[in-house]
């Protein structure tokens, strides 16, 4: 069982596979889709996306528009690499980027790690905009107004100028991606 998604001649995609897995089947190939794997479909691809196996396919997709011919050329996967970790926000949380320059997104987007009792420095944002996807563990989201768990399954958005830290909880590492936009006003 599959969806069908044509071709959506006015928007690229990034797929950020929450759960479960499935495959990007358009007339170039067959990617795999599964948490972990962040995948790039540029405007124009033909495509669709079969569920495999038992557990349901849980997707969030973010497209954009660009210019005429801004599109990037092909399909691009993206996995969760350890190896690729580098300290963020003064050493207080591990990253590395997800989507390459190519694919001209109107956001930024890293993958992020969190060992337990480990924490992401306090920071206030003003004018940047974020939402947080939890792919593995456990985090706690605090604000001054209240705290959130960060979990797999849901998606966080925390507004510009939204003073915050995430604090990793439980024994297991915490992995989530983060795409980050400026506001317009």
């Amino acid at each position: 069982m599959g969806q069908a998604l044509g071709t959506d001649q006015g928007s690229s995609k990034l797929y950020v596979p929450l759960d479960g897995e499935a495959e990007l089947h358009t007339p170039a190939g067959v990617w795999p889709l599964r948490r972990g794997l962040c995948t790039l479909i540029p405007e124009g691809t033909p495509h669709e996306v079969p569920q495999v196996g038992y557990e349901t396919f849980i997707n969030l997709c973010i497209s954009w528009q660009h210019a005429p011919g801004e599109a990037a050329a092909g399909v691009v996967q993206v996995p969760f690499d350890l190896g690729r970790l580098v300290p963020g926000h003064h050493g207080t949380i591990l990253c590395h980027g997800l989507l390459p320059p190519e694919a001209r997104a109107p956001f930024g987007s890293a993958y992020g790690l969190l060992h337990p009792d480990m924490a992401q420095e306090s920071t206030i944002d003003e004018g940047l905009s974020k939402i947080y996807v939890p792919l593995e563990g456990e985090a706690e989201l605090i604000t001054p107004v209240r705290s959130f768990q960060l979990r797999r399954g849901a998606v966080y958005l925390i507004r510009s100028g939204t003073e915050h830290e995430v604090q990793c909880v439980g024994e297991e590492d915490f992995v989530n991606v983060c795409c980050y936009w400026r506001d317009d006003g």
